[in-house]
């Protein structure tokens, strides 16, 4: 964030939207089983347009509710927090005459295009943004699914004669010559999507509101056997994953995310992608967009999964950065769509998630993802 825009925060006023109204949680001292929940109230549109629905915490609701009348932003609120509550709209700033929020503010806030992200799954990355820009999706929840299914292969006929059913795809793993030893496996199948798991007996997992560390492997389809037997291999070993993911039928295994490894730490995946890359040396690459880049050429990379009481960590686990963080990108190009400026959603999103912690010139995580935290809270 410019510099410019941290004085302005601090010298200008600012108020309440008068795009929303806030409604007050049923119980919001209702308390989990881990303690007291941070959801306070839900901030409900008042008005059609670029405005969303957003959870809210406690210490924003009273914000939110002691701005009914402009005034200086209160000197606890972080310049990086107030251009959150300003960008999406929940605040309006004061500046050339009037009040102002949303889409409209970015250049206030992000005077210079941020840094591109770097290396092939940077690129990958961008396309998929601009791509999705291009398109002018009305819904959050399509430019999320574009961006998270991006770079997938089309399913053409040519793929359909290669691997006609799920036996074409098992003679995969046959031929690289997949051991079970050491590995306990099975087969899950949900909305047309197939996958192959292992899962290490009695290995170490990460508790339920620990992270998850994923390394993505992206080879092309046919030399997916061979990696996941190399994957295999580590067994044994300080680094071997407690578990792993293949794809099992045509639409999985046409995706950029076709081979998921979990470890317990960062450390441990990437010690093993160390072992892995010489195994897995002048295999061509896919690609999987919004990940952190390993080995430079798009073959390998890297997440983190926040921790979730609901489900368990592995390969059964629908909560991923992945989908977090096309959901993110996905609300912010919708906004500046609906607001008008829908030839730079690319640019605003890349911006918007920076405030959020994430880097997007290298696709990690904000810092938050590696401590218990509640994700289902906007601000």
């Amino acid at each position: 964030m410019r510099e410019p825009a941290q004085e302005l925060l601090a010298r200008a006023r600012v108020r309440a939207s008068r795009h929303y109204r806030l409604e007050p949680s049923v119980a919001p001292a209702e308390a989990h089983d881990d303690g007291p929940s941070d959801w306070a109230g839900t901030l409900v549109p008042t008005h059609e347009g670029w405005h969303r629905v957003q959870l809210v915490s406690r210490e924003t609701a009273e914000l939110f509710a002691a701005l009914a009348e402009p005034a200086p932003l209160p000197a606890g609120v972080t310049g990086a927090a107030g251009a959150r509550l300003v960008l999406d709209g929940i605040l309006e700033l004061e500046y050339d005459d009037g009040f102002h929020s949303g889409p409209e503010t970015h250049a206030v806030f992000f005077a210079n295009a941020a840094p591109a992200p770097r290396g092939a799954l940077g690129r990958i990355s961008l396309d998929a943004l601009r791509c999705a820009s291009a398109l002018a999706l009305p819904d959050p929840r399509l430019i999320s699914k574009c961006l998270y299914r991006y770079n997938t292969l089309p399913n053409s006929p040519a793929w359909q004669r290669r691997f006609p059913d799920s036996d074409a795809i098992t003679l995969l793993f046959e031929k690289a010559r997949v051991t079970k030893s050491a590995w306990t496996s099975f087969i899950t199948t949900e909305g047309g999507v197939s996958w192959r798991a292992w899962e290490r007996p009695n290995a170490p997992a990460p508790l339920p509101r620990a992270p998850t560390y994923k390394l993505y492997l992206s080879p092309e389809p046919a030399a997916l056997g061979a990696a996941t037997c190399a994957v295999l291999g580590l067994a044994g070993n300080r680094c071997a994953p407690f578990a792993l993911k293949a794809g099992n039928n045509l639409p999985t295994l046409l995706r950029s995310e076709k081979l998921v490894v979990y470890f317990l730490s960062r450390d441990q995946l990437l010690e093993a992608a160390d072992r892995l890359r010489p195994a897995l040396a002048g295999v061509a690459a896919q690609g999987v967009p919004f990940t952190s880049e390993l080995f430079g050429d798009g073959l390998a990379s890297w997440g983190i999964d926040p921790g979730s009481e609901a489900e368990p960590p592995g390969p059964l686990r629908q909560l991923s950065w992945r989908r977090w963080i096309t959901a993110r990108l996905g609300v912010a190009m919708a906004s500046a769509i609906a607001a008008g400026r829908g030839g730079l959603a690319w640019q605003y999103a890349l911006d918007r998630v920076r405030l959020d912690g994430v880097n997007p010139e290298t696709w990690t995580a904000p810092a938050w993802f590696d401590t218990p935290a509640d994700t289902d809270v906007d601000h």
